[in-house]
């Protein structure tokens, strides 16, 4: 019993098959016990054996063999196991998988900011001109300045949403409302594209869709597209040309660890596509082209007679007449709304009088009725 570690239970299972009358029992602990030393692997490939008896020279079960037989039917086993395993031939390793992962759904990747939101940013003269129309009401006009006094890149990045929402919902209470202020689509789309670039500091450059494709393929993070952006400023024009091989390998030389283990098992052509595209200027934030069907307002039994109220009766002036409609656009139901005022403010109130013009439109009291339509020309 040279290979059996005396372990507790061993202990127990000895001092039981010295004690116990069962002779059957006292044969098959001992033989159990003799056994323990052997692996679970080594025990099933002789389990159906028999062995030669050195001394009786009868076929017998491994557990009968005496010891020195024992070892070496183990060590005649296990070098055939040694050989058994050098003599299979290894499977390549596959390559890393370039399936989408994590990042399939990504829409962007960004360089690290410059910028936070909080710091204070310069508006030009243009900016300020397409974001404070000519007929703009004067106390909205006096508010918007106030605003632009303090400017930080917080508050471009919200106006820049509320354009972009303006111009994808052209046939939103906003967007009307935007209009009747004095606000053209042409010069929304200016100040969309000004505020954009204006507020890249604080939200980092986007990089090149082929950037962004082969990053998303191999579970890049930005920090790698960042890695690479710099590898290539860095790069002196100058000097021997490398090969695409030569300068993947001295990317990865130059690379943190972290890069170098997401990107190394890269394909040349994949990286030779990101390479050219790391320092592409994007088209920063596309407009969505409008839904009609998105955009349509609800409809209820007294749409008819509401689109008639909207159209006719709040444009008319003060003695009843109804003026000429030659703005091509239904009247809004918000007055004096500018760009800094958010979208969901403005449907909030729309709301609100949408549901005061319902009762204008449906009740049988005059007086009421032009009490809640002088309201809501107001």
């Amino acid at each position: 019993m040279e290979n059996i570690k005396l372990t507790p239970t061993i202990r127990r299972m000895v001092r039981t098959a010295f004690v116990t009358k069962n002779a059957a029992k006292k044969r098959k602990i001992l033989e159990t016990i003799k056994l323990a030393g052997y692996s679970k692997e080594f025990l099933e490939a002789v389990s159906q054996q028999t062995f030669l008896h050195p001394k009786t020279q009868n076929q017998v079960k491994f557990v009968s063999l005496p010891s020195s037989a024992k070892a070496q039917v183990h060590k005649q086993w296990t070098h055939a196991q040694k050989e058994k395993t050098t003599s299979t031939p290894q499977k390549t390793p596959e390559p890393p998988s370039t399936s989408l992962g994590k990042y399939k759904d990504r829409k962007e990747l960004r360089a690290p900011p410059t910028k936070s939101m909080e710091d204070k940013a310069e508006v030009n003269k243009e900016t300020i001109r397409h974001l404070l129309p000519p007929n703009l009401d004067a106390q909205k006009k006096a508010q918007a300045k106030k605003q632009l006094e303090n400017t930080t890149y917080g508050l471009l990045n919200t106006l820049r949403e509320n354009t972009k929402f303006a111009l994808e919902n052209p046939d939103s209470d906003y967007a009307k409302a935007l209009k009747d202020s004095g606000y053209t689509k042409q010069s929304l789309e200016k100040l969309h594209k000004s505020l954009t670039k204006a507020v890249i500091p604080a939200l980092g450059k986007k990089y090149h869709p082929d950037v962004l494709k082969v990053a998303n393929q191999y579970d890049l993070e930005s920090e790698d597209a960042d890695e690479l952006a710099k590898f290539k400023k860095d790069k002196p024009s100058y000097g021997r040309k490398l090969d695409p091989q030569q300068l993947f390998q001295k990317f990865l030389a130059h690379a943190k660890p972290e890069t170098k283990e997401r990107m190394k098992g890269m394909s040349l052509d994949d990286f030779m596509v990101m390479y050219k595209s790391i320092l592409a200027e994007d088209e920063e934030d596309e407009l969505t082209p409008p839904s009609k069907k998105a955009n349509q307002l609800p409809k209820d039994p007294h749409s008819a007679i509401q689109d008639a109220f909207e159209e006719g009766i709040l444009a008319e002036d003060a003695s009843g007449e109804e003026p000429s409609q030659d703005n091509g656009h239904r009247v809004s139901l918000v007055k004096n709304v500018t760009i800094f005022d958010a979208p969901s403010m403005v449907k909030k109130e729309a709301s609100e009088n949408r549901t005061l013009l319902r009762i204008a439109s449906t009740t049988a009291n005059a007086a009421l009725r032009r009490e809640l339509l002088d309201l809501l020309r107001k």
